[in-house]
């Protein structure tokens, strides 16, 4: 994983959201982007009102992307330079949700690596990360269908496309504690090749 003076995140969470949970956990994502700016230095007037251009950079600070995500009363949020990493992705789950039986076949492939294989929720969130990062510039890529996870292969640290083995970035996940409650957190970071607006 990049070294965290390259990156920012945040996690905010309640034993009692208000709202329902899908509804707070949207709020608290942009609770977590809003602390995100000001250790970066940067104020936001309102949590609420940090317009994200293309799922991968903030309106008002273009020159950091930035990337999203919440489950049920945590919210997750992940800023970077532009200059560092075109593109982010944070993903987050419960340790205590369950993968339903078969899923694998969903987000799990042939090129995986052995790893992907021991921990099926967490390698559904470095994935999701992975997918995060990457959907925005997918067509600089050629890809010539509709990116899904299982078109992601991640391995030894590193995601790239099915058919290639060419590297697209690092991808990486930890535990954290929250109010007692354990949550995967995922981080995925997309190499700065030539990509350009």
């Amino acid at each position: 994983m990049p070294s965290t003076s390259n990156f920012h995140f945040e996690l905010v969470s309640s034993e009692s959201p208000t709202e329902r949970s899908s509804e707070w956990g949207q709020r608290s994502s942009r609770q977590a982007l809003a602390a995100c700016l000001k250790k970066m230095g940067l104020e936001a007037k309102s949590s609420e009102n940090l317009t994200i251009i293309g799922h991968t950079y903030l309106e008002n600070h273009p020159k950091i992307t930035v990337s999203l995500s919440h489950s049920r009363k945590v919210g997750a949020a992940m800023l970077a330079s532009r200059d560092k990493y075109p593109s982010v992705g944070i993903d987050l789950e419960f340790l205590d949700r369950k993968v339903a039986n078969g899923a694998e076949k969903f987000f799990i492939n042939e090129e995986d690596g052995v790893e992907v294989w021991e921990d099926s929720l967490r390698t559904w969130t470095m994935k999701e990360a992975a997918f995060k990062a990457l959907s925005p510039f997918i067509a600089k890529f050629n890809w010539p269908k509709v990116l899904v996870l299982k078109d992601i292969w991640i391995k030894e640290g590193a995601f790239g496309l099915l058919g290639s083995s060419d590297i697209l970035g690092s991808v990486s996940s930890e535990n954290r504690d929250l109010n007692g409650q354990e949550v995967i957190v995922s981080f995925a970071f997309l190499n700065p090749f030539q990509i350009t607006d």
